[in-house]
């Protein structure tokens, strides 16, 4: 199967794990307790589905030229509405705050998440030719934001005994911020392709289930895992800066190329002649 096929299968991948995570919720966990039964064949599905989209994301390769998945004539509404998701979230996890007294960590993420949408849609309104070195401090907001966003859910489970519960959000997060440092290093010549692919692969998959499970419990009228509108919000941002990433990443890399950045000297790296090559390889095929 071509790299492209495999990157679309775990992306299918992440749906189906969503659809079989939202079933947990009403089969697999006590309603009252919230424990879950041990040696579920659903729970073995999912750890299944899971484990061989780990494998396929080694594999596949991202889209990076003229006919990459998000065209340019798009990247730039669709990275600003992803702002839109991220600010409004963060507007309503203020509001909840001043309303309900909520934690001071969720309106320390509610905020950061405010100036990560505002951030986000500075960078991608610049342009990519101008003020590069701004930029690329720009683009490392993302990475503070959804750090604390991974300690807010580390934080708030910290008590809870079954990681399952609350595992895929986990990851959602953790892969999330895995790809925006990978991203990140575009703009100061840490080309990585690989590994960006890799971040972004899994960052999709393991968000689609996180985003799907609690739509698939509310249809079987199952308890769902407690994620909140500005929850869903947060994800919905993640799911579509990580589409927006590679484009993102091929400007970036293609910028800094042509302001003459030295790259890095490591083997792995790729230069943006190597992403240029590719996809050459990829219209030969």
């Amino acid at each position: 199967m071509k790299p492209k096929l495999l990157y679309l299968a775990v992306i299918a991948a992440g749906i189906g794990g969503g659809a079989v995570r939202g079933l947990m919720n009403g089969r697999v966990f006590d309603s009252q307790t919230g424990l879950m039964e041990s040696g579920h064949p659903l729970t073995w599905t999912l750890i299944a589905i899971t484990a061989a989209a780990a494998v396929a994301s080694v594999f596949t390769r991202l889209d990076t030229g003229k006919n990459r998945a998000l065209p340019s004539n798009l990247l730039k509404p669709w990275v600003i509405a992803a702002c839109a998701a991220l600010g409004v979230s963060g507007v309503l996890g203020v509001v909840d705050a001043f309303n309900s007294g909520s934690p001071l960590t969720s309106t320390i993420l509610a905020a950061l998440g405010i100036l990560t949408a505002v951030v986000i849609a500075m960078l991608i309104t610049s342009g990519v030719t101008s003020q590069k070195l701004t930029q690329g401090m720009f683009a490392t907001v993302p990475i503070f934001w959804t750090c604390f966003w991974f300690l807010s859910v580390f934080a708030e489970n910290s008590a809870n005994p079954v990681m399952m519960s609350y595992l895929y959000e986990f990851l959602a997060v953790l892969f999330t911020m895995a790809a925006a440092s990978v991203f990140a290093g575009f703009y100061f010549g840490s080309v990585k392709t690989r590994l960006l692919g890799i971040t972004v692969t899994l960052g999709l998959f393991f968000t689609f289930i996180s985003l799907t499970a609690p739509v698939v419990s509310l249809f079987i009228n199952a308890p769902s895992s407690g994620v909140s509108a500005g929850g869903i919000l947060r994800l919905v941002f993640s799911l579509m800066y990580l589409a927006a990433i590679p484009a993102l990443a091929r400007d970036a890399a293609a910028a800094r190329d042509g302001d003459g950045g030295d790259g890095a000297d490591n083997k792995e790296e790729e230069s943006l002649d190597d992403i240029l090559l590719e996809e050459k390889e990829d219209a030969a095929d």
